[in-house]
């Protein structure tokens, strides 16, 4: 999930983050969204991407709350150390699993 649209010339700014996932690769004519909260939702792709989509967002809203925070409240800074932890853990686990 990219983050790389975001101003990020304030880190340490509390603000409202939306975390929104977009998935381009459905060909099945099915529109999927999923809405997780009020600041997460998915859109598209095709029905193993949206799966993904939905695995990670979920882990990101489980480290958020295991953490103590709140997305409406969450600086970026925190933001962006929560989703590299689990982009970390998803990558280190995949690699563990196709040995």
């Amino acid at each position: 999930m990219q983050t790389s649209n975001l101003d990020c010339s304030n880190k340490s700014k509390r603000g409202s983050i939306r975390l929104v996932g977009f998935g381009t690769d459905s060909d099945d004519g099915v529109s999927r969204i999923t809405r997780l909260d009020k600041e997460t939702e998915l859109h598209g792709g095709s029905v193993q991407t949206h799966s993904a989509m939905l695995e990670r967002a979920q882990e990101i809203l489980t480290e958020i709350s295991r953490r103590g925070y709140q997305m409406d409240s969450l600086t970026y800074e925190e933001y962006e150390e929560v989703a590299a932890l689990v982009a970390e853990m998803s990558t280190c686990c995949s690699e563990a699993g196709s040995h």
